[in-house]
């Protein structure tokens, strides 16, 4: 069974920039796939979302919850057959904050946008991957269910608006090499919690590779 390490950007959640690193497996030996596992976000600048009436347009930054700065947490919930059927992705962490207080209705407001506990089992969608295994396209979609809690500046009022948003990718690239300081996030490729947890896991086989014959073991780009 042939592994890699690929390295994918998405454009995703509002202006999120996205990067995934992540292991790479063969559900067939003839046919190479992205392994399941959890990719790690951290959000960037420009990030917004619009309530629209009184509210408006609101700016949004990264508050992380770990791995380091990581803010927004999807998970890849099965292995993807690079150019077979979409797999099912959920996202299980989102950690938001205004950028400066928001005025509404005469008060200052703290924003604080987290997944909406009462839909977290609808934060779901689908990826796919195409191309091969030195890189390719990959097309995704992810409902997002969010609270965005309100909260006076000084103490006082508070009150949520409750949201979603559909998010699609009609197709990004993704190549073999993570960027200079990508998170890794090690785990065993066992079918454990920890191997979910991961984006990067180990596992690798050596040697020549020609993924069209079984029993040839493959040694792919590895960081």
């Amino acid at each position: 069974m042939a592994r890699t390490t690929i390295f994918t950007l998405l454009v995703a959640f509002l202006a999120l920039g996205l990067s995934i690193t992540a292991r790479a497996a063969d559900l067939d030996p003839t046919a190479p796939s992205v392994a399941l596992g959890s990719d790690y976000f951290a959000t960037v600048p420009g990030t917004h979302f619009n309530f629209g009436g009184s509210i408006g347009d609101v700016s949004l930054m990264g508050l992380p919850i770990g791995p380091f700065d990581t803010d927004t947490i999807v998970q890849r919930q099965a292995d993807a057959i690079i150019g077979g059927p979409a797999i099912p992705i959920q996202i299980v962490a989102l950690s938001l904050k205004s950028t400066a207080p928001v005025f509404v209705g005469g008060n200052f407001f703290d924003v604080f946008v987290t997944l909406d506990p009462a839909n977290l089992a609808n934060d779901t969608g689908s990826l796919a991957v195409t191309g091969t295994q030195a890189g390719g396209l990959f097309t995704s979609n992810l409902n997002v269910f969010f609270d965005a809690h309100f909260a006076q500046v000084g103490g006082g009022a508070v009150f949520d608006v409750f949201n979603n948003i559909s998010l699609t990718n009609s197709g990004a690239p993704w190549g073999p090499t993570p960027t200079p300081g990508a998170l890794l996030v090690n785990g065993p490729d066992d079918g454990t919690t920890s191997d979910q947890n991961a984006n990067f896991h180990s596992g690798l086989k050596s040697g020549a590779c020609t993924p069209t014959v079984p029993s040839t073991p493959c040694k792919w780009i590895s960081s």
